[in-house]
C-alpha cells in the first residue's frame, strides 16, 4: 500500500465504510515526484486525492468521476469552512474527512444526477465571483487604461 492510500485510509476509515467508498482508480508514478492519484466512489460521491511533488489536493464529484470540483472551494461555497487548505500532511487529510462527514448530505446533493447542471452554473458563478473580489477590474490592465 503507497503512502497516499495509507494516509488516506487512515483519515476516511469511517466515512468510507459508513458511506460505501470504494475505490475506483490508482496510478502511481515513481518517476515524476512520486505523484499518486487515488479515486473512491460512493453511491453518492466520487473523490479524488493526488499527490503532486509532496502537495495532497482532493477534488469533489458525482459518483461517475464526470466532473471535479476543488473541496476547499466546495466547503466556501457551502460556507462549511474557509480556508481549508494546508500542509500536505496526514492532518489536513483528516480536516478533510471531518469536513466532509459533517456535511456529507449537504455536498452530495450538490450532485444529484437532476441537479447536476444547477450545481455547475451555481459554481461557476461563485468563483467568478471570488475571482473578482480578489482581482478586482479598475480599467487598468496590462498595457493600461482601455
Amino acid at each position: 500500500m503507497a503512502r497516499l492510500e495509507r494516509d488516506i485510509h487512515d483519515a476516511f476509515r469511517d466515512l468510507f465504510e459508513a458511506k460505501k467508498f470504494r475505490k475506483t482508480f490508482e496510478h502511481y508514478d515513481d518517476q515524476h515526484f512520486g505523484n499518486e492519484v487515488l479515486m473512491y466512489a460512493s453511491p453518492e460521491l466520487a473523490l479524488k486525492f493526488v499527490r503532486d511533488r509532496g502537495e495532497i489536493l482532493l477534488d469533489v464529484g458525482p459518483p461517475d468521476g464526470t466532473s471535479w470540483y476543488m473541496a476547499p472551494r466546495l466547503y466556501e461555497y457551502l460556507r462549511i469552512a474557509s480556508n481549508a487548505y494546508g500542509p500536505a500532511d496526514s492532518a489536513l487529510l483528516r480536516r478533510h474527512a471531518h469536513l466532509l462527514s459533517e456535511n456529507y448530505d449537504r455536498i452530495s446533493d450538490l450532485f444529484i444526477p437532476e441537479r447536476l447542471a444547477a450545481t455547475e452554473t451555481e459554481l461557476r458563478k461563485f468563483w467568478k465571483l471570488n475571482a473578482e473580489e480578489m482581482f478586482p477590474s479598475d480599467g487598468v490592465g496590462e498595457y493600461g487604461p482601455h
